[in-house]
């Protein structure tokens, strides 16, 4: 059986940001100001495993000089074989900003995560709401700001809905 390799692993997303640019938190971990996201160094496949289950950002360290990293979103490693879903679909829907009402309906309907969230119709959704297209738009409004749309059918997505 053939050792994997931290070059074996696989970046959902990968950030024009470079490691060296970020501002230190720690020796394992820096702040990317342009998504507000802690990013952290990985240098074992066990590091990116762990970080990839948790969703964060993470920079390959490819040597000790650190001179050589790959900044962006962990997918999966190789020999792993699980769905890869980009990390944005694990994040609380309260990371969408939303007034407090709207938060509150989606929470007392078990809207947990983002991921739960995008799986349902825009009249699913307003249902939800009281059919309140305000607080409709509202919602729509923060998720394009994320590249996402209500109603997108997430293959081999688990809702905890």
């Amino acid at each position: 059986m053939t050792q994997s390799s931290i070059n074996d692993c696989k970046l959902s997303f990968t950030c024009t940001r470079a490691w060296e640019s970020l501002q230190g938190v720690s020796d394992d971990s820096r702040f990317c100001d342009s998504c507000n996201m802690q990013v952290h160094a990985v240098r074992t496949i066990w590091d990116f495993d762990r970080h990839q289950k948790l969703g964060n950002c993470v920079a390959i360290i490819r040597d000790e000089e650190q001179s050589v990293a790959t900044v962006g979103m962990a997918g999966i490693s190789y020999d792993t074989g699980r769905p890869t879903f980009d990390p944005i679909l694990f994040r609380p829907v309260q990371e969408l900003k939303l007034p407090v009402q709207i938060e509150a309906l989606l929470l007392a309907s078990d809207f947990r995560t983002i991921g739960d969230l995008l799986g349902e119709t825009g009249l699913a959704v307003a249902a939800v709401l009281g059919s309140d297209q305000a607080a409709l738009h509202s919602l729509e409004e923060a998720l394009v700001l994320r590249g996402l749309v209500l109603g997108t059918k997430i293959v081999g997505w688990q809702s905890a809905k």
